[in-house]
């Protein structure tokens, strides 16, 4: 998504955690434990560096 949507000026940051998070908790019945940065919520997120365009994760 980052290399195709948002290098390429198709897809904001932010519609980029709306469709792989929020969305994606809301289709499987998580939100709102997931998929949003909000008081008890889970905790889990990511930090990007949207200069870099690739990624290589162990």
């Amino acid at each position: 998504m980052l290399s195709e949507g948002f290098h390429k000026n198709r897809l904001s940051l932010e519609r980029i955690a709306e469709v792989s998070s929020l969305n994606a908790a809301r289709c499987f019945g998580l939100y709102p434990r997931k998929g949003v940065i909000s008081i008890g919520s889970d905790a889990d997120i990511l930090v990007v560096d949207p200069d870099k365009e690739n990624y290589c994760f162990p």
